[in-house]
């Protein structure tokens, strides 16, 4: 039940007074498919002391939704243990959310369906990533590129000239040029390449992405 409450917790039940929520049980106002998780939820912050981030929307009295992030903790009231609650409003995060799942499953998309080969291999260059022009262009079988050496694929002289150009990236940001690779399936190929240095978070090499 509610003892208080500020008018932004309010405002997220979608009520306009105090009264409205006043004395009345939070499960009123969550939706049905959080009500189970929600009560266990309560339960184990009884025990525990502390919740942090449960994530749970509020259902208003005309229907609509909005999604809440909770963060809780017990405090000791007259009656005995109560739960102090801190909530906010996640509807842009979830936008977001959404918008950067969409964008991963478009770019997937746009990389598995890539007529030119993608590939990513790391320091020891061993490939990482490739997408299924690659795999076609190395002449392998599907699931086997993963985790070979690019260097497998070359003769030591085209290695040597391909790694040459790979470390011009220290100082510039791609590099293009020629080389002939053979295939897992036996046949000799000429490649065009473009290469960047793949970097982490913070801007640490580690590895490169090509195309072929």
């Amino acid at each position: 039940r509610v003892l208080d409450a500020n008018r932004e917790y309010i405002r997220l039940t979608g009520r306009r007074y105090l009264s409205d929520i006043l004395g009345r049980p939070v499960q009123e106002w969550i939706a049905a498919h959080d009500q189970k998780r929600s009560l266990e939820e309560i339960q184990r912050t009884l025990r525990r002391g502390w919740v942090r981030a449960l994530e749970i929307d509020y259902v208003h009295p005309d229907n609509s939704t909005v999604p809440v992030e909770i963060n809780a903790t017990v405090v000791e009231g007259e009656e005995g243990p109560q739960l102090m609650v801190m909530c906010r409003d996640i509807t842009r995060r979830r936008a977001v959310e959404a918008a950067l799942r969409d964008s991963e499953r478009h770019y997937r998309m746009l990389v598995q369906n890539q007529g030119e080969g993608i590939g990513i291999i790391d320091l020891a260059d061993r490939f990482v990533f490739v997408n299924p022009a690659a795999v076609e262009i190395f002449g392998a079988e599907l699931g086997k590129l993963i985790g070979r050496s690019f260097r497998e694929f070359c003769t030591p002289q085209q290695y040597a000239a391909a790694r040459e150009q790979l470390r011009q990236l220290a100082n510039r940001p791609k590099v293009a040029f020629e080389m002939s690779i053979t295939g897992q399936d036996g046949r000799e190929r000429r490649l065009l390449v473009t290469a960047t240095a793949q970097r982490d978070r913070q801007e640490k090499h580690i590895g490169y992405f090509m195309i072929f």
